[in-house]
């Protein structure tokens, strides 16, 4: 009987062992060792220029990286970025969406339906490395629809001869040109430039067409690269196809750029599903600054897409 009670003590002590250490582990389990990827920017191809190569800086604005490891989001890291991927070591396929503010005033962020993503493979992956990828992108020819009205109209970069806008009644400045100074032209030889003065004090001008646009909800963007000494208001015009009627809805104003060039995209989805069976004209207004002996506002790349 003793020599039971014996070995029986020492059963319990190994249990008690056993109990303790696999406790441990469950208290402070082995740490996954990750992986480690590095963006510094994503590059954008202009498709749209011959020859195709990079676009010129400021043409796009992305902000970050969308980053899929095997299919799975790993997330969204504002750029430059060093983030941690846990994943086993061997093979794995890295996909890269690029991302943007959703408007010049917004710290929404949101993949850009209309860019085409980056797809890389890694091979033998040593955990606890960092690996750089230099993601490109550029606008993906099979998501991106223009309206049927704007047939060879964009990108409009105010290259060629006329122009997408002209100004309406209502306005007092009554002339578009293309402004050809170095000091003022963002991209290639032109730019777009309305200036206003003490006499000419507001500036309203449109598309020359209406767009058939979807107000379905599905992803409806202008965008474009602009530069302005004022307040600048962007909106739409709703023409209704059976009786015409014009509905007018405001859906931002941009601020003053301080003689800087800046890119923003707007969605016009949530507008545009107010209506029915409509077309759309897009609206430039601005007042005088008098404050300032003219007041300039130039624009440049203008794309009104969707998908």
């Amino acid at each position: 009987m003793k020599q039971l009670l014996h070995y029986t003590k020492y059963i319990f002590v190994f249990s008690f062992l056993a109990f303790a250490l696999s406790s441990c582990e469950i208290i402070n389990p082995s740490e996954e060792i990750p992986f480690y990827l590095r963006i510094d920017s994503i590059s954008f191809i202009d498709s749209t220029k011959s020859p195709v190569g990079p676009a010129k800086a400021g043409t796009q604005k992305i902000t970050d990286a969308w980053v899929f490891v095997d299919g799975i989001f790993v997330g969204t890291y504002e750029l430059p970025a060093t983030f941690p991927v846990l994943a086993g070591p061997g093979h794995h396929t890295v996909r890269v969406s690029a991302g943007i503010l959703l408007s010049a005033q917004s710290t929404e962020r949101r993949v850009y339906p209309f860019f085409t993503n980056y797809p890389i493979s890694l091979d033998s992956v040593e955990l606890g490395k960092t690996y750089t990828i230099k993601p490109k992108s550029s606008y993906d020819p099979i998501t991106v629809k223009y309206p049927i009205e704007a047939l060879g109209q964009f990108p409009e970069t105010f290259e060629g001869v006329g122009t997408i806008f002209k100004y309406t009644p209502n306005s007092k400045v009554d002339t578009i040109i293309r402004t050809d100074d170095p000091a003022l032209v963002f991209d290639g030889d032109y730019s777009m430039i309305m200036e206003m003065n003490s006499t000419k004090d507001y500036m309203e001008f449109e598309t020359v067409k209406a767009y058939s646009l979807p107000n379905n909800l599905r992803p409806t963007y202008m965008e474009l690269n602009f530069r302005t000494d004022v307040n600048l208001n962007i909106g739409i015009y709703a023409i209704d196809n059976n009786t015409s009627n014009v509905t007018e809805v405001s859906f931002i104003t941009l601020v003053p750029t301080n003689n800087t060039w800046k890119k923003v995209y707007l969605n016009v989805s949530n507008e545009l599903s107010a209506f029915d069976n409509s077309k759309y004209k897009f609206y430039f207004k601005a007042n005088h600054d008098s404050t300032l002996t003219s007041s300039k506002v130039l624009i440049d790349n203008v794309r009104i897409l969707y998908k």
